[in-house]
């Protein structure tokens, strides 16, 4: 019996558990049956775009140095760092006295070659000749009051130099007429005591020489060459004079053991030397002037007598007409000079380098002044070698600043492109230049730019994610769901030109409205 009972219950045993075995295949069955269906992507037609993002550095388009083609001394400085110029405002300028000098004697010999020719071909009267002939003893005479009125010159500027050396600085120094002369106070710098001590003794030299020189002149009729060379020498004594009172009132500067008004005084007195010095030194160069000019003015009416009295023909007219057109070149020849004694912007632009000093000696082609466009204002930019086969020039960019924010945009577009690679880290880049397509006075040289540069635009093309395609050696394809199997589809398509937001062109092998699977890569 117990037997029996103890089989009944085996038998109870395996029915559940087989029972248990069932429900749990059907319940797997089941599941498999009604598993999620795996989401698919569908091929969609528009528009699919390309860019290559960079930063960049916002750089005038406009950079120039600009510098003298001569040396020369630098007499006026018309502009400073920061400063808005024009293009033709004037910068700076550098000394034209001598380059004034040789145009109006240009222009003069213009004058009388032209003269010349006027008479060549108008001809001589009797009644004209005698005209000219006033004129030439006219000019003579002036030319020999000129050289008369040397005499009065040399001797004022003489004087005037004396007085500048022997009075107003003698109060200075002690022995002043002897080799030994010496300053009366200290300095605190030696080299400007030692020019100031030699300088006295040379100006004393310098005014016995001139007086030996204008001794020998004095009672004698001297000849138009020595009085020119009078003058020559009495500039030469003027500017070693005028040398000795600068280095004196360098020392007096730096002196160390004077009293506030005993330097005032000694000031005060070497200034006055100066202006009389510089003021004899406008006399006697008025003088060569004067001289030059009434010399021009006789060798001009002379020439045109000689014509007068010789006649004229064909050859001679033609000659003529030769030297004129040489003497205008030369007018044209000193212009061209004076022009380039003149720095002048050559663009609307700001000033960024101003190292001119009045007073200097530029040196040639020596940058002094620097200029920026303030207008066009250019971003340059190094882009990968990953990149730049992308990149052509007409390309347009969207641009932000991180100055604004990027809710502030701009537009630009492409203009250069350096064939040349730049290693930035060891990676090779190129530059490459964008133009703003519009100003904004907010965007200042200097500001960070953020590029996104517009390489490649397709419209109505069929496209698909980039992470649907899947590869099988050097071959593309995507998984197409296959209705009534578990199993997708692999599909073989080629691809075109992938975009900067995941999507890349398809050129074959799907059509518009199909669907396809995630690449399980």
């Amino acid at each position: 019996m117990k037997r029996i009972i103890t089989t009944i219950r085996a038998n109870k045993i395996l029915a559940t558990a087989l029972g248990i075995a069932i429900i749990i295949i059907i319940w797997l069955v089941i599941r498999q049956n009604t598993a999620a269906p795996i989401p698919t992507i569908p091929v969609t037609r528009g528009t699919l775009i390309q860019q290559v993002s960079v930063t960049g550095t916002i750089k005038p388009a406009t950079d120039l140095q600009l510098a003298f083609e001569k040396s020369g001394k630098i007499r006026k400085v018309s502009a400073d760092i920061g400063d808005t110029v024009k293009a033709g405002q004037v910068l700076v300028e550098l000394d034209q006295t001598d380059l004034q000098a040789q145009l109006a004697q240009a222009q003069a010999n213009v004058a009388a070659q032209q003269a010349n020719l006027d008479a060549l071909e108008r001809g001589s009267r009797p009644e004209d000749i005698d005209i000219q002939r006033t004129k030439l003893d006219q000019a003579q005479q002036t030319l020999d009051n000129a050289y008369a009125s040397v005499f009065d010159v040399l001797n004022d500027s003489y004087t005037k130099a004396d007085d500048a050396v022997r009075k107003e600085t003698d109060g200075i120094f002690t022995n002043p007429e002897q080799l030994g002369a010496r300053l009366t106070f200290t300095t605190n710098n030696a080299q400007q005591e030692i020019d100031a001590d030699n300088g006295r003794v040379q100006a004393s030299r310098e005014l016995v020489a001139w007086r030996t020189e204008l001794d020998g002149l004095s009672g004698v009729i001297a000849a138009s060459s020595t009085l020119d060379q009078a003058l020559v020498n009495a500039q030469k004594h003027l500017l070693n004079i005028r040398d000795f009172l600068n280095k004196t009132m360098d020392a007096v500067l730096s002196a160390g053991n004077l009293s506030p008004d005993t330097v005032i005084l000694y000031k005060t007195n070497i200034t006055v030397g100066r202006t009389n010095v510089g003021l004899a030194l406008s006399n006697v160069n008025g003088q060569q002037q004067q001289i030059s000019s009434d010399a021009i003015t006789l060798e001009t009416i002379q020439g045109q007598l000689n014509l007068m009295l010789a006649g004229s023909d064909p050859q001679q007219i033609a000659a003529q007409a030769a030297q004129v057109a040489q003497a205008k070149a030369s007018v044209q020849i000193t212009l061209a000079q004076i022009a380039k004694s003149v720095i002048r912007s050559p663009i609307d632009g700001t000033v960024t380098k101003q190292d001119a000093k009045l007073g200097e000696i530029a040196a040639p082609n020596v940058p002094l002044v620097s200029v920026i466009s303030s207008d066009a204002l250019e971003i340059e930019a190094n882009i990968p070698e990953a990149d730049i086969a992308k990149v052509a020039i007409g390309n347009t960019a969207d641009i932000t600043f991180d100055a604004f924010g990027e809710s502030v945009k701009f537009s630009g577009h492409v203009t250069a492109i350096d064939p040349a690679e730049t290693v930035i880290e060891g990676v090779p880049t190129y530059k490459t230049t964008l133009l703003l397509d519009s100003t904004d006075p907010r965007i200042k040289p200097g500001l960070t730019a953020n590029l996104d540069i517009l390489t490649n635009k397709l419209e109505n093309v069929l496209m698909i994610p980039q992470r649907a395609i899947a590869y099988r050696g050097d071959k593309k394809v995507v998984l197409i769901p296959h209705p009534g199997s578990k199993t997708p589809e692999e599909r073989e398509i080629t691809t075109g030109v992938r975009g900067s937001d995941t999507y890349i062109q398809v050129l074959t092998g799907l059509s518009e409205g199909e669907q396809i699977e995630p690449s399980p890569q």
